[in-house]
């Protein structure tokens, strides 16, 4: 039977076009329009209490359930391409609580709370696809490159995160120098795997003259070993590709003393959603 309050139902707020224009997504992760348009619906009691809870909001979990709730044409959260993460999260923000986000900081002259407004649509027309073309050229090969995964996004700052932490642990324990010596140095081999890992992640793949490289595991054995210039090229474009979505800071002016000043404007999720 029917349910006669079916009519009642949310139905999507906002239609968003994603900034990848659905490229660099695997097959049958997302179910586009022919305009390439994406429904958006507000976000429900349980969404939102999916985003509170603190494991599955830890392991990304809270946000792909939420994601897969409010634009149903998104089969496979885990496989977003970067530049499309922020987008949805923002156009989730806007189809649940409006156009604006009013948040707060401390004035860093009377140390006052200052709140300033955030305009969500000018952040969503700001998120543009970086242009992943044109491969590097070196010596005898072509390096193509490739967005990360929301899951590669999630896992490396997991895996950041709980290196940091057990290096303060480390740190502020009263364990004998040369035992801290011993850790700090697994330690740092650990971070230095998981950024040459992070590294990786952007390689789609090596175009040499014996043919195309893409098993990850060749491709992250070779930067590994490459000349510190081919690494470094590597790692220069990713960074050209963050800042390219990089947000704006806000313009504030303390409404104590009058400062003003710039914070970056920075999303926890927990918060950002309300």
């Amino acid at each position: 039977m029917t349910n006669p309050l079916q009519k009642f139902f949310r139905q999507p707020a906002i239609y968003i076009s994603l900034p990848s224009a659905g490229k660099f997504w695997p097959a049958g992760t997302i179910d586009l329009s022919q305009d390439g348009q994406l429904g958006v619906m507000p976000m429900t009691a349980r969404d939102e209490l999916t985003l509170k809870t603190p494991d599955a909001l830890m392991s990304g979990q809270s946000v792909v359930d939420v994601i897969k709730s409010c634009i149903p044409q998104i089969k496979d959260p885990w496989q977003m391409p970067a530049m499309d993460i922020d987008y949805v999260l923002v156009a989730i923000r806007v189809a649940s609580y409006g156009e604006q986000m009013e948040m707060t900081t401390k004035c860093p002259k009377c140390s006052e709370d200052s709140p300033y407004e955030i305009e969500l649509p000018a952040l969503l027309d700001g998120i543009r696809c970086p242009d992943f073309s044109n491969p590097l050229n070196f010596d005898g090969m072509s390096v193509f490159l490739k967005p990360q995964t929301y899951r590669q996004v999630n896992d490396a700052s997991q895996r950041m995160y709980q290196e940091q932490r057990v290096l303060t642990t480390v740190n502020n324990s009263d364990m004998s120098e040369d035992e801290k010596l011993r850790q700090f140095k697994q330690l740092f081999e650990q971070l230095t795997a998981t950024t040459l890992a992070a590294v990786g992640s952007h390689v789609s793949h090596i175009t040499t003259e014996e043919g195309d490289v893409l098993d990850p595991r060749h491709i992250g054995e070779f930067l590994d070993n490459a000349p510190k210039k081919i690494y470094s090229a590597v790692e220069e474009f990713i960074k050209t590709v963050n800042d390219v979505n990089k947000i704006p800071e806000a313009s504030i002016q303390c409404g104590d003393c009058d400062n003003q000043f710039t914070v970056p404007v920075q999303f926890d999720y927990s918060a950002f959603f309300g």
